[in-house]
């Protein structure tokens, strides 16, 4: 008779949101500590990860943090020269239309309003990114320049002046009014994917390869639309319209050199 010994398995992988975490947290400790180019010794998240079982032990858990540091130097590295001097977070109190939108601008330097994450560039990034950027245009704090940064992985993108910006949060604020009432036929990725395209035929072509599933999950996976579209047609002229959203945010986003 065979006695044989179970060996307890150890991750040599992340998935993606420990992966995510720990990229934030080497951030964290890379502007901290303001130090550039190689280390002698692993940073303290190493140890953290391995004691907690999120990262092997040894060699291979070094491999994968250096790869992951390596990785996030980059956005490090964009956003030292923005974010030497700090400004103190804005209270927001809009009167928009009908609706008072209230709360606080936070990630304020003296060279603008900067925001990173440790992940390729997503729609709702640069949404995200547009909509606090009108917000700071029309509150335009004194100790603030008139400019919005996000860095991720592979790209630091940046918004300056716009025109009417209160005509553009106008715009989404009416939206949002009416998504609470009814479902909007408004997808982020896919209504980037439209807004980026040069003609109709390629917009069209671009929405369909997000939206639908392929060899890739498409957007249309999510539950939350399969429960809210109820067998409607999702790429419909609504949608159109609220792609259209996106031509401004396409028009005034650059990269950041």
């Amino acid at each position: 008779m065979q006695r044989r010994c179970s060996r307890k398995q150890r991750p040599f992988f992340l998935d993606h949101l420990q992966k995510y975490l720990l990229s934030q947290e080497i951030i964290s400790t890379q502007r901290a500590e303001g130090a550039e180019g190689e280390k002698t010794q692993p940073a303290p998240p190493l140890y953290r990860m391995q004691a907690a079982g999120h990262l092997p032990g040894g060699r291979f858990g070094h491999i994968l943090y250096r790869e992951m540091e390596r990785k996030t130097a980059v956005l490090v590295d964009a956003l030292e020269p923005i974010t030497q001097e700090r400004a103190d977070p804005e209270e927001v109190s809009l009167r928009v239309d009908d609706i008072l939108l209230t709360g606080q601008l936070s990630s304020l330097y003296r060279s603008g309003r900067v925001t990173f994450r440790p992940a390729s560039l997503k729609a709702g990034d640069v949404l995200k990114l547009w909509i606090h950027h009108l917000v700071l245009l029309i509150q335009s704090p004194a100790a603030v320049q008139p400019l919005s940064v996000h860095a991720a992985l592979d790209t630091t993108v940046c918004f300056q002046e716009v025109e009417r910006p209160e005509e553009e949060l106008a715009a989404l604020v009416r939206f949002f009014q009416q998504g609470g009432e009814e479902p909007l036929h408004f997808y982020p990725k896919t209504s980037y994917a439209w807004a980026k395209a040069k003609s109709e035929g390629a917009a069209w072509n671009a929405a369909c390869r997000t939206w639908y599933s392929g060899f890739y999950r498409g957007e249309c996976d999510d539950p939350a639309y399969e429960i809210a579209l109820r067998a409607q047609e999702p790429l419909d002229q609504r949608f159109i319209e609220l792609a259209e959203l996106f031509r401004p945010v396409v028009a005034y986003m650059t990269k950041y050199e």
